[in-house]
């Protein structure tokens, strides 16, 4: 599986294949990138966030994106997703599956999908709001990272994007987690993405599709992080920061010592605990789960030094429950 070809350019590019193209774009973009927008004359406009991804309402977007395609030839045309990570993972599986597969554009809109999820070809649904349980493995063409878009976000979204590139650094090296612990704002997190990209595609080259389990790695801090994201309605980069320190509490060593840039607090983690509902259901969701009670559970004990271990779904609620009451 090839990896995509990441451009980074300051502004939204003037040159563009606009007539070959169907745009599916978060709607929130519409006020302060709306003349770009509108230079698609196939476009069309969704609200991000798990609902659009529900396979329940897959068949009227079909219906609905077929339409606007209508009269693109299947050699031509491409799909270009301009959003954060729930508009790239429904735009890339409507992608792979449109046509029997089209080319595919990335514009992320959001650190979070800029870092991880506009790269290493995943597309996802949910089903029955069980996140990521439909999906494929189809890299886009191109990958364009803009800076006056990412730029666009507010300090929320950055706190958010924190988790994300810290999860990366921990599991590549000492070095990488050292230079992300340096960055205080949004134009140093933009520097740094070359980085976090290259880190994660090396992950991904070495376990395209996921069949050694290696590109486990890449979930660590999501097994307790999603349960949490589904049950308290968090973002995703919040629960992420959350699973991350019960992954790295668990594995104990110095870094659960420490507060760590990125990464929530145990106290936080304590208060998310106490109102989680129900975890044994979502995690016998996981999408790394081995078999109807055991999981591939990764653990950092320092950085660039990452494990996977199957460890059972009894073990995990009984940590949850310790962690709850430290």
């Amino acid at each position: 599986m090839k990896n995509s070809c990441v451009r980074f350019s300051t502004r939204l590019p003037s040159r563009f294949d606009f007539q070959n193209s169907v745009l599916i774009y978060d709607r929130v973009l519409e006020k302060k990138f709306g003349p770009w927008i509108r230079r698609f004359p196939r476009r069309y406009g969704v609200r991000s966030g798990e609902y659009l991804k529900a396979v329940e309402n897959f068949a009227g977007h079909a219906a609905a994106i077929s339409k606007v395609g209508e009269g693109l030839s299947v050699r031509e045309m491409q799909i270009v997703a301009l959003g954060g990570g729930s508009v790239g993972d429904f735009a890339g599986f409507v992608a792979s599956v449109f046509k029997r597969g089209v080319r595919l554009v990335h514009v992320p809109s959001t650190w979070l999908s800029a870092i991880d999820s506009a790269h290493g070809g995943k597309t996802a649904l949910n089903v029955g709001g069980i996140k990521n349980q439909i999906g494929t493995f189809y890299p886009a063409s191109e990958v364009l990272i803009c800076r006056d878009l990412l730029l666009n976000q507010g300090p929320a979204r950055f706190d958010d994007a924190k988790a994300e590139a810290a999860k990366v650094a921990l599991l590549t090296s000492a070095a990488l987690w050292t230079k992300t612990q340096k960055v205080r704002d949004e134009s140093g997190l933009f520097r740094l993405l070359p980085d976090l990209i290259r880190a994660k595609l090396k992950i991904v080259a070495l376990d395209p599709k996921e069949t050694s389990g290696h590109r486990h790695l890449l979930n660590f801090g999501h097994t307790v992080g999603h349960a949490l994201e589904s049950s308290l309605h968090l973002s995703h980069g919040e629960a992420v920061s959350l699973g991350l320190r019960f992954a790295i509490d668990w594995a104990g060593g110095a870094l659960a010592q420490k507060d760590l840039w990125g990464i929530a607090t145990r106290a936080q983690l304590r208060r998310a605990l106490a109102r989680l509902k129900n975890p044994a259901r979502a995690l016998a969701q996981d999408k790394k789960m081995v078999t109807n009670k055991r999981i591939r559970f990764i653990f950092v004990s320092r950085p660039g030094y990452p494990s996977i271990r199957e460890v059972s779904v009894s073990d995990i609620l009984a940590e949850i429950e310790r962690q709850k009451n430290a």
